[in-house]
């Protein structure tokens, strides 16, 4: 059985631009958001925050959380284990800055 190793998570992060970048952060300070909230927070139209959150889901940087309801929205939430590397990255960039705790990291313990 051959077995192809993992990617490096330095590279996978290195591919976010600029609005993915803020868009982990949002995440990050409020724990979860939904596509219409995360595009109250920046200012865009709901469409391109639903596609920017879907770009990160697809990349594995977020997950879909379940709708408590049929009607309500899909949540959006950083990928446990994704939040380390995720952290580093925005730091990394001004995003994040140390000293800082988001609300996500905190309630893990980091």
């Amino acid at each position: 059985m051959l077995v192809r190793p993992l990617e490096p998570l330095g590279t996978r992060t290195d591919r976010l631009n600029r609005d993915q970048r803020f868009a982990l952060k949002a995440v990050l300070d409020h724990g979860t958001v939904t596509a219409e909230e995360y595009a109250e927070i920046v200012r865009v139209r709901p469409s391109d925050g639903e596609h920017t959150l879907k770009a990160l889901a697809a990349g594995r940087f977020v997950v879909e959380k379940a709708a408590s309801t049929g009607g309500d929205p899909v949540r959006y939430a950083i990928d446990r284990l994704m939040v380390g590397p995720v952290v580093k990255h925005l730091r990394s960039h001004n995003i994040l800055h140390k000293g800082t705790s988001p609300a996500f990291t905190t309630r893990l313990g980091h």
